[in-house]
């Protein structure tokens, strides 16, 4: 399972599947929408969906599949977007005022 992904410096995607991080040379936002649009959506269209339905206009979750929600930690602008599977979070630690590390079901971690 996808446990999050983010664009790299160079605008490519960066990904961890059960504590393997991966590296793909898709434009980050191309890589995103070919994953909605394999559900039978674009993102742009989820995106939408999401705030009709629940009035969030920031940092809008992305679902993707049954497997994939999305929550965005940096905008998808952001030259440091980060998405969170949601659906593979175990557990959290708060580290601080501002840090938080995020444990998912692999045991594996990301602090943000």
């Amino acid at each position: 399972m996808i446990e999050w992904a983010r664009k790299r410096t160079d605008g490519t995607v960066e990904y961890s599947i059960d504590g393997r991080v991966m590296h793909c040379e898709r434009a980050f936002i191309s890589w995103l929408n070919q994953s909605c649009i394999e559900y039978l959506s674009t993102l742009s269209g989820r995106i939408d969906a999401v705030k009709n339905r629940f009035g969030i206009r920031r940092l809008t979750p992305i679902p993707v599949s049954r497997e994939l929600l999305y929550l965005p930690i940096r905008s998808l602008r952001s030259r440091n977007c980060l998405l969170i599977n949601h659906l593979a979070i175990a557990g959290w630690k708060r580290e601080g005022d501002k840090r938080v590390e995020i444990i998912f079901g692999s045991r594996s971690t990301i602090k943000v």
